[in-house]
């Protein structure tokens, strides 16, 4: 347990508690759950795993770590080497860590320094785990102390999140607007600097969202995917061979595999021959599902033009969409804002050009709140 108290969890105004941790067969750990305002609770441990252990069980222990809450961040002394976090060689646990993470839904946050120094060698075996984290974050390993392993900072900000993808709602329009006119209270502008224009922004802006959530529920998919039964059965002998020859390294094993794999691509090729075939089977003239799709077959689908860029003609898809970027990337350039003197120079260049009358046909209409207010409810 001594390695466990390099990771020591600094809490500042958080709700926490330990939790007991549960009978595990090789992996040590401590474990603490914070319940950070407004947000879901956070599981964090101290983990370590001795170096002459069955790292299969390793792996088990872990998984029984990850189920005691939803998002986790399990960091310490893994002794497990992997050339995808900086090790120079892969040993038996750091193999099955790399496919963990890869089978689950579970993120490897390394270091891009060594944790651990030897009289000849240096590794990276101190690390986190991840699973349900969205948030952004940054893991170091600092050169401090009198161990031979560096203690690591995992440093993650709570106020910046990741963009989740948009999950499918159907929304009542009539509703939002509803919505939207009893609960905005607009008020004329009275802004007078950037600060003022950025608060009354972000006050619409939450308006609208808010507006939005109250009048959209998400949309239940209940059409499940069908999955033949052989083709099932399959899956479950593929998976069980694979965790197999993972464990063992046998040869034999990995015939056994291979063939299961070959089976199963031989049985979703067949069943997607057969699809199409019904699929023809079922065309029928006089429903317009022949003539749909023998009119997509004689559709013309012409190709974009060749594209003339800095660098020559782009013919290729990956040269137009190079030659697109670099148009886009020259047209929409920074402000320069090193010299103090750029925004008077702006200023002065726009109150030029309203002075001037030869500009306008007439004098310019100021905007109305109601005008403002309008398009909002419309």
């Amino acid at each position: 347990m001594e390695r466990q108290r390099r990771f020591i969890p600094q809490i500042l105004s958080q709700t926490h508690h330990l939790i007991p941790t549960p009978q595990l067969g090789v992996v040590e750990a401590t474990s603490v759950v914070l319940t950070p305002p407004n947000d879901d609770p956070l599981l964090l441990a101290s983990i370590y795993i001795p170096p002459a252990t069955n790292p299969a069980t390793a792996i088990s222990d872990l998984e029984v770590i990850f189920s005691l809450g939803h998002s986790s961040i399990l960091c310490g002394d893994y002794n497990a080497h992997h050339t995808d976090w900086g090790c120079i060689s892969n040993n038996q646990r750091g193999l099955l860590l790399k496919n963990f993470t890869d089978d689950t839904d579970t993120d490897l946050l390394a270091p891009p320094t060594p944790t651990r120094f030897g009289y000849n060698s240096a590794s990276t075996i101190d690390f986190a785990l991840t699973r349900h984290f969205h948030w952004r974050t940054s893991i170091n390993s600092v050169s401090e102390l009198s161990s031979d392993h560096n203690p690591i900072i995992l440093n993650f900000k709570t106020s910046i999140k990741f963009d989740f993808p948009t999950r499918t709602v159907t929304t009542d329009w009539n509703l939002f607007r509803h919505t939207l006119k009893t609960t905005t209270s607009f008020q004329p502008i009275t802004a007078h600097s950037r600060e003022d224009i950025e608060k009354l922004t972000a006050d619409i802006t939450s308006n609208i969202l808010h507006a939005y959530d109250l009048s959209s529920k998400p949309i239940q998919n209940k059409n499940k995917t069908y999955i033949d039964s052989d083709l099932k059965s399959l899956f479950k002998q593929r998976n069980r061979a694979r965790k197999t020859w993972q464990f063992t390294r046998d040869p034999n094993d990995n015939t056994i595999l291979n063939r299961l794999q070959n089976k199963i691509h031989r049985k979703v090729n067949a069943l997607s021959q057969k699809q199409w075939e019904d699929k023809l089977t079922s065309l029928d003239p006089e429903d317009g599902s022949l003539w749909n799709m023998a009119k997509g077959f004689r559709k013309k689908r012409f190709p974009i033009s060749a594209l003339t860029g800095p660098t020559g003609i782009a013919y290729t898809d990956t040269q137009k969409a190079e030659t697109l970027a670099n148009a886009l990337e020259d047209q929409f350039q920074l402000n320069n804002i090193q010299n103090p003197d750029t925004d008077t120079q702006h200023m002065r260049l726009v109150d030029r050009f309203f002075i001037n009358d030869n500009n306008f046909d007439d004098t310019p209409i100021s905007t109305k709140p109601s005008e403002l207010l309008q398009y909002i409810k419309n």
